[in-house]
């Protein structure tokens, strides 16, 4: 796993990097984008590497929908200690998600 904390704008930032990232095996790329456009990991997703995002900001259910239908990322990561408690999340069903590879 690679944290990259929301440090990139835009996919062609990251384009360059894909060839290491592939070469070091990095099994997803957390958090590569802000989370105020969900559509930005869209684009992302042709990389061949699972997305993770969540952490930095999304602390309710509803929130999430974008990031799985618009955005397309793989792992929600939802921050207990932002979100208050895991049972909200288990109703919502956000963890019913494509399972990634390896």
């Amino acid at each position: 796993m690679l944290d990259a904390t929301a440090s990139y704008s835009n996919y062609q930032q990251i384009e360059s990097l894909l060839p290491a990232l592939h070469a070091c095996q990095i099994r997803w790329l957390e958090a590569p984008f802000p989370l105020d456009n969900p559509k930005l990991f869209r684009e992302l997703q042709q990389c061949g590497i699972p997305i993770g995002a969540g952490d930095t900001g999304l602390t309710a259910p509803a929130e999430w929908q974008a990031y799985f239908t618009e955005g397309q990322i793989d792992i929600a990561q939802p921050d207990i200690s932002w979100v208050g408690a895991l049972p909200p999340y288990r109703k919502s069903q956000i963890w019913l998600i494509r399972p990634v590879a390896g």
